[in-house]
C-alpha cells in the first residue's frame, strides 16, 4: 500500500533565487491550467481526465511553451487530471462543477524532482518551525 503525505515547508530563499522559484510556481500553474483547459467540457461525458490521453494531447505543447523540467510537466498534468476527474464525478452525481482553475503558488514534487531541486537551488534551506 502506498502512503502519500502532503507537507508544507517554509523555505529561506535567498534574494537571488526568489525570482527563479516564483517563475517555477507560475509555470507549474500555467502547465496545470493548460491541461485543465484542454480536458474540460461542459458535458461530463466529454471531459478528458485520463493521464495517458492528457499526456499525449498536451505534453509537447507544454514543453514547447514553458521551461519546466519534464517531471514537473508530468506532475502538473497529474494534478489537472485529478481535478478534472473530481469535476466529472461531481457532474455525474448531479452536483455543480466548473472547470478547474489553478491559482496561487503550488508545485507538486515527487522524490525525483526534490533531488533536482537541491541541485537547481543549492542555497535553499528549510527554516525552523
Amino acid at each position: 500500500m502506498e502512503v502519500v503525505r502532503n507537507i508544507q515547508v517554509k523555505l529561506d530563499v535567498p534574494q537571488e533565487d526568489s525570482k527563479v522559484l516564483d517563475e517555477t510556481f507560475d509555470q507549474f500553474r500555467q502547465a496545470a491550467q493548460h491541461v485543465a483547459d484542454h480536458g474540460w467540457d461542459d458535458n461530463p461525458h466529454n471531459i478528458t481526465d485520463t493521464k495517458n490521453t492528457l499526456h499525449k494531447e498536451t505534453y509537447s505543447d507544454v514543453r514547447d511553451e514553458l521551461s519546466l523540467q519534464s517531471s514537473l510537466v508530468q506532475s502538473a498534468r497529474n494534478l489537472a487530471a485529478t481535478a478534472l476527474g473530481n469535476c466529472k464525478d461531481r457532474k455525474f452525481d448531479g452536483e455543480k462543477a466548473s472547470k478547474p482553475e489553478f491559482r496561487g503558488s503550488v508545485v507538486v514534487y515527487t522524490a525525483e524532482p526534490l533531488r533536482t531541486t537541491t541541485t537547481t537551488f543549492p542555497s535553499l534551506r528549510p527554516t525552523s518551525a
